[in-house]
């Protein structure tokens, strides 16, 4: 596995689970979030 490269998927991915009462989908976007939101940091620092 390439070291570099982010496990996270592309940022414009958002998991949503179907079952109705469960919150799966919300911690699954939350997940999701949060990764895109390193990915950004990353870029950023390596832009600098």
């Amino acid at each position: 596995m390439d070291e570099k490269r982010c496990t996270c998927g592309t940022m414009d991915v958002r998991v949503v689970a179907c079952s109705g009462g469960s919150n799966v989908g919300q911690i699954a976007n939350d997940a999701a979030k949060a990764c895109s939101l390193v990915v950004e940091k990353v870029k950023d620092e390596l832009a600098a």
